[in-house]
């Protein structure tokens, strides 16, 4: 293996995808720790922002440094959940880029993934009312949300199972 950028370069495909979901599970089990309220919720919340980020870039690094078929046609649903959780425009850039590598190398229609996204970050609407794509975003863009905000929406919704539009291949 060799380091690049904040991710790791894996020589196999295998230690590549086990890694892929291996960090989002720590994501899952910051969600699922059982709470006896709400409050307890976002107060554990907010004191695991700081993990949940780290996991979350580590799932993009992966994405962008690996850029192999069976690494890729593994990540398109971990790529999507870990977005739930991005703040930033620039590594929301970086994971949609992705699943649009994705898209063209591998044949996964990722396009229903980005869209998912795309509502859940608030920018669907913006984006179409001014005619632009994700590709003209270069700041702060949608309303404003923190990272402990998507967090606890996380912990509302449930899973991102509802984000998963147009699965499968297109070729």
């Amino acid at each position: 293996m060799r380091r690049t950028h904040s991710s790791i370069q894996y020589v196999s495909d295998k230690v590549c995808a086990a890694t892929q979901m291996f960090d989002p599970a720590h994501i899952i089990l910051i969600l699922a720790q059982p709470e006896h309220s709400r409050h307890e919720h976002a107060a554990r919340s907010a004191a695991q922002v700081g993990v949940v980020k780290y996991y979350v870039d580590r799932v993009v690094a992966n994405s962008v440094v690996n850029r192999r078929d069976i690494p890729w046609a593994n990540a398109v649903q971990l790529l999507t959940s870990a977005g739930l959780a991005i703040v930033g425009w620039a590594e929301r850039k970086a994971l949609i880029k992705s699943l649009g590598d994705i898209h063209i190398q591998t044949g996964w229609n990722t396009q229903g993934n980005s869209d998912g996204l795309f509502e859940w970050w608030g920018w669907a609407i913006p984006l179409r009312d001014r005619g632009q794509t994700w590709r003209d975003v270069h700041g702060t863009f949608g309303p404003p949300k923190t990272a402990e905000e998507y967090l606890m929406r996380m912990f509302d919704v449930g899973t991102s199972s509802h984000l998963c539009k147009g699965k499968g291949r297109s070729k």
